[in-house]
């Protein structure tokens, strides 16, 4: 591969990789509409295809639940198909904590990508969301005292509540539980 061909595949794989860390903050920052709109048109989720006014709707119901997640992507593989520049596919390893129903969960996942440039832009075209486990933990964090301290401490701090979208989000639901 020539120098300018290397320099194009890393260009795309960066910007494969940020297709993944934007969809992780969209779900922390209770984004639904953020989320929606890093997919092609009708894209498939696990066994669904869904539009993005579908794509809303799902993610926003899916917040309503639980509505402290924090998503540590890790391993990011990426192969762009060799006899097509615009299409590729991805694993992505994410650590998920999260509250859920009262409980606090720690997740494994893997999710199993299919990713298409369109107007020179890659967007999610499938998404598959596995659990290598998923547990919960003996406390929830959420149940803490408050710590708003800069140095090493415990405590329950200011996120996820100062992004804009989340409190945004929960004024459309006031009857979900939330900060």
């Amino acid at each position: 591969m020539d120098r300018n061909a290397r320099l194009e595949w890393a260009a795309d794989v960066i910007e494969i990789q940020q297709l993944a860390y934007r969809y992780s903050i969209s779900a922390d920052s209770k984004d639904p509409e953020t989320m929606a709109s890093l997919f092609i048109a009708h894209a498939e989720l696990g066994d669904y295809t869904l539009d993005y006014d579908q794509r809303v709707e799902r993610f926003a119901n899916a917040f309503k639940s639980s509505p402290v997640c924090i998503l540590n992507v890790g391993n990011h593989l990426i192969d762009i198909d060799p006899d097509n520049s615009d299409r590729a596919t991805g694993t992505v390893y994410s650590r998920c904590e999260a509250e859920w129903n009262e409980k606090w969960l720690i997740q494994q996942i893997v999710y199993f990508d299919e990713y298409h440039r369109e107007n020179g832009k890659w967007l999610f075209a499938k998404r598959r969301h596995l659990l290598f486990y998923g547990a919960e933990l003996g406390q929830n964090p959420m149940d803490l005292p408050r710590s708003d301290a800069m140095e090493l401490t415990d405590g329950k701090g200011s996120m996820p509540q100062i992004w804009p979208t989340y409190s945004k989000f929960f004024k459309r639901f006031p009857e979900a539980k939330h900060f």
